[in-house]
């Protein structure tokens, strides 16, 4: 018996005869009303009742060949075991629901938060993260069950912030998305309802409406700005730094941690380690002359002694 491929299941017709798949033992692609759709079944011998079953393991093309197999593969384990997989699915399914049944959204919440902790570097962003939550959500709905919610129940909870503080409420949404598509990734909801809350809410302010921007020197103006502010009166490390910063056009945390063995001045260059880089990609900066006369003035007045210097 040959193995299933793409293209006889593309080619069953509503006619045909189901189509076995030649790789596990009673798995055949059943024909659906359309050509190139189907049905997948396995027919076994239950070892609980010994009688025969046929288990369903969803629809062709939507599964695919290697997905059913992959399942029907997985069912044929349990049976070799003497467990009845349709008996096991459901008994799976029914612990889902008690979970689902017994799952607060703050619980749920503070377990999303402990799963994507590893992922972030940031420790302000991990306070933060679940600090907002226990600030504008949990109050109102943290007791409440995953599976009783609605897309009300969460904006109810974002009114309060939504036009007074549109940056906090827009993360406060992104992060009980979140939470809300891990339950519906575990089946213990059916949908995630957070998807539509903004429906329910009056239209935010735009962002440029809301940024508030800092106060800037003219571009026209910085060399103005170099000449007679940062080169005016007593040097120190401040205002060589910051005129190091708008040569290299470089972060202030970039310029503040910056070590002599990162810089190749025979080279003009500077390297920024990935590490120190917020896109964690290794940065070189090429060092313009004035900045390359800079480090060097830099070494003699503020360099330690003994420091090495590259």
């Amino acid at each position: 018996m040959t193995n299933l491929s793409d293209r006889k299941a593309c080619n069953i017709k509503p006619d045909s005869k189901p189509i076995a798949d030649g790789t596990v033992k009673g798995l055949r692609l059943h024909p659906g009303k359309d050509k190139g759709h189907g049905k997948w079944l396995m027919r076994f011998v239950s070892p609980e009742t010994n009688k025969r079953r046929d288990m369903g393991f969803g629809t062709y093309p939507e599964v695919s060949i290697i997905e059913a197999r992959k399942s029907a593969t997985a069912a044929r384990d349990l049976i070799r075991d003497g467990i009845d997989p349709i008996d096991a699915r459901q008994a799976n399914t029914q612990a889902r629901q008690r979970d689902a049944q017994a799952l607060t959204f703050e619980k749920a919440a503070r377990q999303v938060h402990e799963d994507l902790k590893p992922g972030w570097q940031n420790p302000k962003h991990v306070a933060q993260w679940i600090t907002t939550l226990e600030i504008y959500v949990f109050p109102r709905i943290g007791s409440c069950k995953v599976e009783s919610l609605k897309a009300k129940d969460f904006a109810d909870a974002l009114r309060s912030i939504w036009l007074k503080k549109p940056e906090t409420a827009t993360r406060v949404k992104q992060r009980c998305n979140a939470v809300m598509d891990w339950c519906a990734a575990q089946e213990l909801i059916g949908a995630n309802p957070v998807g539509v809350v903004t429906k329910l809410l009056p239209k935010q302010p735009g962002a440029r409406e809301r940024v508030e921007r800092r106060p800037a020197v003219p571009w026209q103006s910085v060399p103005h700005f170099i000449e007679n502010v940062l080169r005016v009166g007593q040097p120190s490390l401040s205002k060589t730094m910051l005129e190091f910063l708008i040569l290299t056009a470089a972060r202030p945390g970039e310029v503040r941690a910056m070590t002599w063995d990162e810089v190749a001045l025979e080279k003009r260059v500077w390297t920024v380690q990935a590490d120190r880089m917020k896109a964690k990609v290794k940065h070189r900066v090429p060092l313009s002359g004035r900045a390359i006369e800079i480090l060097p003035y830099a070494i003699v007045l503020f360099c330690p002694i003994g420091a090495d210097v590259r």
